[in-house]
């Protein structure tokens, strides 16, 4: 559910900050080069490279944890700092569902599943969650990166 609430925000606000009426895109270089920057993103991952992951992220960013806690740059930092250091962790960003672009404004979104798996508190187990993220992606240094991101697990589950 608060996926979708933000996926519905993340869209009036792109809609809501155009100059000129313009209807947001899904195609075309833009589109293309936020599902570039999500392949980037689960290379990273799975490379456990946090300086390419924290590259993807825009200098303001934030990202908003399913508990509700609102992490800033330093905190999204140290969360993916703490991933690279489980070897049990990863995180995988499916290509987005949806990408919806309003490139005059540079601002656009993208929605889509995901798949992250961690450590559990029980030794020899691991935490697995899937569900839905949005990515609020914002132009800088001619760039696409996130400043806003959420994800909202429908399944946990520990092995």
């Amino acid at each position: 559910m608060q996926w979708r609430v933000l996926a519905v925000a993340a869209c009036v606000w792109i809609a809501g900050c155009a100059r000129e009426p313009q209807a947001p895109v899904s195609f075309g270089p833009d589109a293309e080069a936020i599902i570039a920057a999500a392949s980037e993103f689960n290379e990273a991952s799975a490379a456990r490279d946090v300086e390419r992951l924290m590259a993807l992220y825009h200098s303001s960013a934030i990202m908003i944890s399913p508990n509700g806690q609102w992490m800033n740059p330093g905190d999204i930092r140290r969360y993916y700092e703490a991933m690279a250091a489980d070897p049990s962790a990863r995180l995988t960003v499916e290509h987005a569902s949806v990408t919806q672009v309003a490139a005059t404004d540079g601002l656009a979104y993208s929605a889509g599943g995901y798949s992250e798996i961690h450590a559990a508190s029980e030794i020899g187990q691991v935490r697995i969650s899937d569900g839905q993220a949005v990515r609020v992606w914002r132009r800088e240094d001619g760039a696409w990166r996130i400043v806003v991101e959420t994800r909202t697990p429908q399944s946990v589950r520990v092995n």
